[in-house]
């Protein structure tokens, strides 16, 4: 009886080893993505002519708790949303929006004094671009939502000097997450513009 019961025992475990192993094996490999900042060829000539100086810093943005974490989160209802585990973002999303607005910007305002928050020592910036997202969903239907409050304070006084929303809705062309994360950097886009023109219009940061 012992005997047989050892035996049992270990055509057991090796049942569960097996299970195990080909369990782990089988495991979806995790996937990595990045938003993009938009491409020079493609903006210097719409810009060109509002070529300037200026010294403007990006940050700090903030986002959503829920959109805060490695996984890349999508909205499958309007109450429900889907997190996935093997579909994630490269590094810090916060940290992805700050770096592409601020690419995005010194781009379109043809211009390089452009930092990010937080900065260097030594490093000033006479303006700084406050952004709150309070929305950036890929949605059902195929598309992305963004919904951002942002502030251009005086740097030197913490004077704020304007406050404005900016919403957007893209379109996403494809259905995997390589093409929801395209769409996201162009909604991304979308929110420099706004933030360029009106930097532009208001005639800030121009260093004589």
């Amino acid at each position: 009886m012992i005997q047989k019961y050892y035996i049992r025992l270990t055509i057991f475990n090796l049942w569960i080893f097996l299970m195990f192993f080909f369990g782990c094996a089988s495991t979806e490999p995790s996937k990595f993505y990045t938003l993009n900042s938009i491409k020079i060829q493609d903006t210097i000539q719409e810009y060109a002519s509002q070529a300037g100086r200026y010294t403007v810093a990006v940050g700090p943005v903030t986002i959503p708790d829920y959109l805060d974490r490695p996984q890349i989160v999508t909205r499958s209802s309007t109450y429900e949303f889907h997190i996935a585990e093997f579909d994630r973002w490269a590094g810090s999303l916060k940290e992805d929006i700050t770096r592409v607005v601020a690419e995005n910007l010194s781009v379109m305002m043809s211009q390089d004094h452009i930092h990010v928050y937080p900065w260097k020592w030594g490093m000033t910036a006479k303006y700084q671009v406050l952004l709150d997202l309070m929305r950036f969903d890929a949605i059902p239907g195929g598309n992305i939502i963004l919904t951002a409050y942002w502030s251009i304070v005086d740097s030197e006084g913490k004077q704020t000097l304007m406050t404005l929303e900016t919403n957007i809705r893209e379109k996403i062309q494809g259905q995997d997450y390589n093409a929801k994360v395209a769409a996201m950097s162009k909604a991304i886009e979308g929110l420099s513009r706004d933030i360029a023109k009106a930097i532009k219009d208001a005639g800030l940061g121009a260093v004589k």
